[in-house]
């Protein structure tokens, strides 16, 4: 079975550290791919906690459908607003 063109997208290889960054007090998210990567079919985000010591605690997200990633500048600004 031939492949659709609207179906081959290119592959997202992003290494540590890479991705759009989101500090939202004492959580830190990091998108790998986007709903723009995507056609808007997913995204994959890591969630990390962080405490006063060393230790974190994370989390690997699979958002179906995509487009969740277009709410993080208002969940950064009502973190930024909350004590």
């Amino acid at each position: 079975m031939a492949e659709r063109n609207e179906d081959v997208r290119k592959p997202v290889v992003l290494g540590p550290g890479e991705g759009r960054q989101y500090e939202m007090g004492g959580m830190h998210a990091v998108f790998k791919a986007h709903g723009t990567d995507t056609q808007g079919r997913y995204n994959v985000s890591e969630w990390w906690l962080r405490n006063s010591g060393a230790v974190r605690a994370g989390a690997l997200d699979f958002g179906v459908p995509g487009g969740f990633e277009k709410k993080m500048p208002e969940l950064v600004a009502y973190f930024a607003n909350t004590d």
